[in-house]
């Protein structure tokens, strides 16, 4: 027996509260944990070689009225990035955020590159990335929530001379971010990059006085940037997705009951169906539906084609879904009671 509920406008807000950010004993991983920490997060401080230098963050952040582990970790080496996230659900027992954020730089003209210096750039760089999103979105997963920031650089889309083995990585993260955040959206997990242009930190000490004054007169502003800005694009990344990520109940592969949305103009009817269905809807609503990852429903637009009203109807009624626990509490009744 199937059951409806009155329309309900309802928005679950994520509410972020540990963030593991990986690189954190300095430049942008510091001024990152550190702006997180103002906001209230507890934080896993990842560090690889200076424990020292992560213990001083770790203070700072304790200073600031939160909780603080630093775990030391090589992110390129898969078993310890395993060992670190099982340490930091051990001090937190939850992850919210992840900045991936640890990287190097080892410039060189292209017959300078040696295979050393180009295997730990693929290492760090691209591995280690993937390595600390695959743990993390297994620990989001459980609740279906969390985000994801990957620290690339301009340098993935600027042609910048002696760069071309940090470029080629940086613009491996952009393409990863993309993938991932649609494989993950369905999950409730938010997928970004944020591409920071040349920041004062000590990464950029092995770059010449000469090559720097060269990269500073292409700069509008005439000066590098500060690691505290980036952390601030960071942070902006996060909380955007605490105000857009929302709840939808699902039953499987469809919906658990029939729901009409609307929105200004738009109205469109949403129905559960069998496995092997398929996505019976127009182009708009179809489109809905795969990132949200139902693969089985019939949809009819009742009123208005406009796209923008479409999708905002579909999601309206999405939103609006709900499972029998919930119809159940929300009458004050048992849930026998509600599917017969």
């Amino acid at each position: 027996m199937r059951y409806s509920v009155s329309r309900v406008n309802f928005r679950r807000i994520i509410l972020e509260k540990v963030a593991l950010v990986t690189g954190a004993s300095r430049g942008i991983g510091k001024a990152c944990a550190l702006r997180l920490a103002e906001c209230g997060y507890d934080i896993v401080v990842n560090y690889n070689s200076n424990e020292a230098k992560a213990q001083e963050v770790v203070s700072a952040i304790e200073a600031l009225g939160q909780k603080a582990v630093a775990i030391k970790a090589n992110t390129a080496d898969l078993k310890e990035v395993q060992n670190m996230f099982r340490e930091a659900h051990k001090a937190f027992g939850r992850l919210d955020v992840l900045v991936n954020n640890a990287g190097v730089v080892d410039d060189a003209y292209l017959l300078m590159i040696n295979e050393d210096s180009l295997a730990r750039s693929l290492d760090i760089n691209i591995k280690g990335y993937f390595h600390c999103a695959q743990q993390a979105a297994l620990k989001m997963m459980s609740k279906k929530q969390g985000v994801i920031i990957n620290v690339s650089s301009v340098s993935s889309v600027l042609a910048v001379e002696g760069q071309g083995v940090y470029s080629a990585t940086k613009g491996a993260v952009n393409s990863m971010t993309a993938t991932l955040a649609k494989e993950l959206a369905p999950r409730g997990i938010r997928v970004n990059a944020v591409a920071p242009g040349f920041i004062e930190t000590e990464m950029l000490d092995a770059i010449p006085e000469d090559k720097k004054e060269e990269y500073l007169k292409a700069i509008p502003m005439h000066r590098l940037g500060k690691a505290s800005e980036v952390s601030e694009a960071i942070l902006k990344g996060i909380a955007d997705a605490k105000k857009n990520m929302v709840k939808i109940t699902l039953e499987g592969t469809t919906i658990p009951h029939d729901i009409i949305g609307e929105f200004g103009a738009g109205r469109v009817m949403l129905k559960p169906a069998p496995e092997g269905t398929g996505i019976i809807a127009g182009g708009a609503v179809r489109a809905v539906m795969e990132a949200v990852g139902i693969s089985n429903i019939r949809a009819k637009c009742l009123r208005s084609n406009n796209p923008q009203n479409v999708v905002k109807a579909t999601m309206q009624g999405l939103i609006s879904l709900r499972d029998a626990a919930e119809v159940a509490r929300i009458r004050g009744k048992n849930v026998e009671d509600i599917v017969g």
